[in-house]
């Protein structure tokens, strides 16, 4: 498998108003969705002239919900309270080379200010993580699941894959393959960009204002 850089899973759901715009006479031109508050135009002429009709479109905040899980020590923890500022969620397996090859840049990523590596491992029992958390000294929190139900549940179907959230578990965007120093870069700077930019909370449905919800991808 090639490393691959880090892919924004957002699926935007567009819906235009354009009851208030003159007819358009560019009938092939697509609308482009851009950073998680979009504005959309649409040029229309009737005699050489043009009207612009705006539509904001907004990305809608989801979470990853706090799934409780093993420890190696034999326990269980929350995903909450290993959570930092910025917080990469890996999910991985023993079997995974390409998962273990990245381990130890994790590890080092997890040393830095306000960055936590979260190790989730996925289809393999307790004794299996805890054997390989004792041969190998990383300072990374490692958490078990042992049935599977995480990964299925967030449509997550390969290893490696780096969810990357914020503190309260807001999902910010994932990375699916082995990844190298600037991929990873490039997730923690998201997750900066929307501590900064704060997305809107979900709000009812019905509603008048078109709206572009960030959302996890169902696998592939």
């Amino acid at each position: 498998m090639k490393k691959i850089k880090l892919w924004v899973a957002i699926v935007l759901a567009l819906t235009l108003l354009l009851s208030a715009c003159a007819p358009t006479g560019n009938q092939g031109e697509e609308n482009k969705a851009e950073s998680e508050a979009t504005e959309i135009s649409e040029q229309s002429s009737d005699d050489g002239g043009s009207e612009q009709c705006t539509t904001t479109l907004e990305v809608q905040k989801i979470y990853i919900p706090d799934y409780e899980l093993l420890t190696p020590e034999g326990g269980s923890a929350k995903l909450a309270d290993y959570t930092e500022e910025k917080t990469i969620l890996c999910f991985w397996a023993t079997w995974c080379g390409y998962c273990k090859e990245e381990m130890p840049l994790l590890n080092e990523i997890n040393k830095r200010d306000d960055v936590k590596v979260v190790m989730i491992s996925s289809g393999e029992d307790l004794d299996t993580i805890k054997a390989f958390v004792d041969d190998h000294d990383y300072d990374m929190d490692f958490l078990i699941d042992e049935t599977g139900e995480v990964i299925s549940e967030l449509g997550i179907s390969g290893f490696p894959t780096s969810v990357f959230v914020k503190k309260d578990l807001e999902f910010v965007t994932i990375g699916v393959g082995a990844m190298d120093e600037a991929g990873f870069d490039d997730g923690l700077q998201m997750i900066e960009d929307a501590i900064a930019n704060p997305a809107p909370e979900q709000e009812s449905t019905t509603s008048d204002t078109p709206s572009a919800t960030r959302k996890m991808p169902t696998g592939g």
